[in-house]
């Protein structure tokens, strides 16, 4: 049989009174309870989360191109060293450089590449030339956009473009004029006589110019000069080389002058192309005679009535090409008849004084124009030529002696020989008409 389970032990007995609401003897002091445990922290109440959209505007660059010379045939090349202005359009699309448009301060000029760089806030901004390099004139007025066969109105040589934020605008090349050079101060020189031959010119016109240069070759006869002869339209041609005035060129040049076509209808002007043909011939004074403003350039083929702006700077750096040659050469710009009787675009090919770098003239009149441009060649001189006789008649004789005075005026030289073509040419420094004496 197992064992009888075990008894729990009795509590003991209290050995006090009870009392039933301290749970302690009667008499003592109550048994502290236990502090309740701190309540956990209430978390602080948080933020509804919420989301702002910040516009940053950032700056755009405008980057300014600025060009010179003409660079092969579509090309212009850099020009370091000018300045720029340029504005903050007041939103109406009007360029008002002394007026509602905000002036920005450009302090630099175009590095080697023609470059400048200006960062903008993004807006409209005009853009104008502020001056120069040396031996440049700066373009503030241009005679575009228009029609061929009316004078082009005269705009303000400025441009507006856009600047949009972290990007980079390019404006278009702005080109500057060369200074032109002055008449050389010698009788003797190499002239080019550049004809137009654009559509606009009629028959009859045409035979007007051809007369007028034939006038101007007998001005010059027997003086030791040359002349060759080239000719434009949409493309420009030679039509004789270098061809002395002594002897019998005169009549071959005349000759050259009368084998010239009579234009054809249609193709427009391209001055840009009458400029290039000449370049690096050698020419000393370039007369360039032409109806109307240009209306093509680089290699244009077809036919174009309008004139836009790169018609004239692609003229303007052809020309430049010429002024910047190491003989210095003097460039005659002559508008003929009256749908180039405005002559700003004539002073960006030449310069700004009327009769002596542009003269303006009528078909009728030309002749006479021409031969003023020949006076300021050899006006004042006196060209010797001498001639012995040699085989089937007179030929040329070099290096024979002459001596040349006045009692009025002083001749450069005051002796000389001959030279190949049997010429000596004297200038005389007049005040007025003198006796002067050749000697032999």
């Amino acid at each position: 049989a197992e064992p009888p389970a075990e008894e729990p032990p009795a509590e003991p007995e209290p050995t006090c009174d009870i009392d039933p609401v301290t749970g302690s003897c009667v008499g003592e002091a109550p048994t502290p309870k236990p502090a309740p445990a701190d309540p956990e922290p209430t978390p602080a109440p948080q933020a509804a989360a919420s989301t702002r959209s910040i516009t940053l505007s950032a700056d755009g660059t405008l980057r300014i191109h600025k060009g010179g010379d003409k660079s092969g045939v579509s090309s212009i090349a850099p020009l370091a060293g000018a300045q720029f202005d340029v504005w903050r359009d007041d939103g109406d699309n009007n360029f008002e450089p002394n007026g509602a448009d905000t002036p920005i301060t450009v302090n630099a000029s175009t590095n080697a590449q023609g470059v400048i760089s200006v960062n903008l806030a993004p807006g409209y901004y005009w853009v104008r030339e502020k001056s120069a390099p040396a031996g440049w004139e700066k373009i503030l007025q241009i005679g575009a956009p228009g029609s061929y066969n009316s004078n082009a109105p005269t705009n303000p040589y400025a441009f507006r473009y856009q600047v949009q934020s972290g990007q980079i605008t390019n404006t278009r090349t702005f080109v500057n004029s060369r200074v032109n050079n002055d008449f050389p101060d010698v009788c003797g020189l190499k002239v080019a006589l550049v004809f137009d031959r654009s559509g606009s010119i009629s028959a009859g016109e045409f035979q007007d110019m051809k007369d007028a240069a034939e006038i101007f070759v007998d001005a010059l006869a027997g003086t030791p000069s040359s002349i060759a002869l080239f000719t434009f339209r949409e493309t420009a041609m030679k039509n004789l080389g270098w061809t002395s005035l002594t002897n019998g060129g005169p009549a071959t040049v005349k000759s050259a002058i009368d084998a010239l076509q009579t234009p054809n209808s249609g193709p427009g002007t391209n001055w840009d192309a009458g400029f290039r043909i000449v370049a690096g011939e050698g020419a000393q004074v370039v007369v360039y005679m032409t109806d109307g403003n240009p209306t093509q350039y680089n290699a244009s083929s077809g036919e174009n009535s309008s004139v836009s702006y790169i018609d004239v700077e692609s003229g303007v750096a052809a020309a430049n090409l010429i002024k910047r040659e190491t003989q210095q050469p003097k460039i005659v710009a002559v508008g003929v008849g009256n749908a180039i009787s405005t002559p700003i675009n004539l002073k960006l090919i030449s310069g700004p004084t009327a009769g002596d770098d542009y003269f303006l003239s009528s078909f009728d009149t030309l002749g006479n124009t021409l031969r003023q441009i020949a006076l300021k060649l050899c006006a004042g001189t006196v060209t010797v030529q001498k001639e012995v006789p040699g085989d089937g008649g007179w030929v040329p004789a070099e290096t024979w002696k002459f001596f040349a005075s006045s009692t009025g005026a002083t001749p450069t030289p005051t002796e000389g020989r001959t030279d190949g073509n049997g010429v000596i040419n004297f200038d005389f420094d007049l005040e007025q008409s003198e006796t002067v004496t050749i000697t032999e």
